[in-house]
């Protein structure tokens, strides 16, 4: 189901009789390869659905988008329908940022930081997309760490004024990042400490609570095309649930909406 605009949402609307939630992020909160049902901004939504009255299921994620794509997404969507009373991101990898290429004389966007041809290493064949046709730029090596180290603080600042932004205008936003290595980096910095929470992964004794026996069932684990399945998106769901009540995200919306 998707909408008008070609987010996978109900349709967009500057009228809202509830609270506004908004959703954002990549294909994980896109939910590609899974059913919208199943996906961990629709399950959440379901349920602070019991809890408060929502205007409506309102989702930018989309597959690919980095931290840019996901700010400016949200300034746009703000600047015509409204600024959301609450904002739920599951934040990707780092590393997904533009970059130039003279043949084609433009910016392009990938999910991996590029090298050039000169620096790069051998290219991992089994990584290459149909339209990955240029060969002035080889995104296909895994950034090392130093290139994380480079690129964490620019991402900081950038990301910080964002939420500075959306403090401003009254949003309330929680995030994580299923990015499980690196939530640990950005717990560990005191800026985010109100609005990050550290995402959890499924474990064994967890996934035995779910499923009898822990015996996991096709797409427990794995969507249709290899994103994560149903048991994450579930786990993820519930740690915002958490985060939701440690943090009282929601609190002083609770008389108004619920």
């Amino acid at each position: 189901r998707y909408n008008m605009n070609w987010y996978r949402s109900d349709t967009f609307k500057k009228d809202h009789d509830g609270l506004h939630v908004l959703f954002a992020g990549c294909s994980n909160t896109e939910g590609v390869g899974q059913d919208i049902e199943k996906t961990w901004s629709h399950l959440l939504y379901t349920e602070l659905s019991k809890d408060y009255k929502l205007s409506g299921y309102f989702n930018i994620g989309k597959g690919g988008y980095g931290w840019q794509k996901i700010i400016s997404a949200t300034m746009n969507y703000i600047n015509e329908y409204g600024k959301p009373d609450v904002l739920f991101i599951n934040h990707p990898n780092l590393i997904r940022d533009y970059y130039w290429v003279p043949s084609q004389n433009s910016w392009i966007f990938t999910q991996k930081l590029p090298y050039e041809k000169a620096h790069a290493g051998k290219k991992n064949w089994n990584n290459v997309r149909e339209n990955d046709q240029d060969e002035e730029i080889d995104f296909y090596r895994w950034p090392t760490l130093d290139d994380i180290r480079n690129y964490f603080p620019g991402w900081a600042v950038a990301w910080f004024t964002f939420l500075e932004y959306c403090r401003a205008l009254g949003i309330k936003v929680l995030w994580t990042t299923w990015d499980y290595q690196e939530g640990t980096n950005i717990k560990n910095m005191d800026i985010f400490k109100d609005t990050f929470f550290e995402n959890q992964n499924i474990y064994p004794q967890w996934i035995e609570e779910k499923r009898l026996g822990g015996k996991v069932i096709d797409g427990d684990l794995n969507a249709r095309d290899g994103h994560p399945g149903y048991l994450v998106h579930l786990k993820w769901t519930e740690e915002f649930i958490k985060a939701i009540k440690d943090k009282g995200i929601l609190n002083e919306f609770y008389k108004k909406y619920s």
